[in-house]
């Protein structure tokens, strides 16, 4: 498939994360995933996600996005501190065979009209189906859906 296409449809995933989301099947999509990205060549990563805490008991289902930023990934643990269960960051060390592609870190970026890169999250997209282990590195508690909002409310004045 030419780059051109790969390039276009990356962009349309950092821009809208909710893809994987949406998909019922989430064996078909890791497969589609692995014809649309540029295939990942490089050693075994440590990675991280932040995700509900149901996530943690998912096995094999992982989200296919991680990063190997903690703090990355706390903060999106932290978005879903709400879910029931609270939030976890899961921790692994993914092998050359699992990570599908690292187009947060040797993809194309896209900067914005300041020249400042979007998308900076250091993401890899892996195949959850391919982790050997996965830990939970940080726990959350679940919060209220007030607690929540609150709490983004204040971090955004701030910002």
């Amino acid at each position: 498939m030419p780059e051109e296409i790969l390039n276009v449809f990356q962009l349309q995933w950092f821009e809208s994360k909710g893809l994987a989301v949406h998909c019922d099947d989430k064996s078909a999509m890791l497969d589609a995933l692995r014809l649309l990205f540029i295939p990942y060549q490089g050693p075994a990563v440590r990675l991280f996600r932040g995700a509900a805490a149901r996530e943690a008991r998912a096995r094999k289902f992982y989200g296919p996005s991680w990063t190997t930023d903690i703090e990355e990934a706390n903060r999106f643990a932290r978005q879903y501190q709400y879910t029931t269960g609270g939030s976890v960051v899961l921790e692994t060390l993914a092998s050359p065979e699992a990570i599908i592609s690292a187009p947060g870190v040797d993809g194309a970026y896209w900067a914005n009209a300041d020249g400042v890169r979007r998308y900076d999250e250091q993401e890899y997209i892996v195949d959850g189906r391919r982790l050997q282990q996965v830990t939970v590195a940080r726990r959350y508690p679940q919060i209220s859906l007030d607690e929540f909002t609150n709490r983004e409310n204040e971090e955004a004045s701030q910002a």
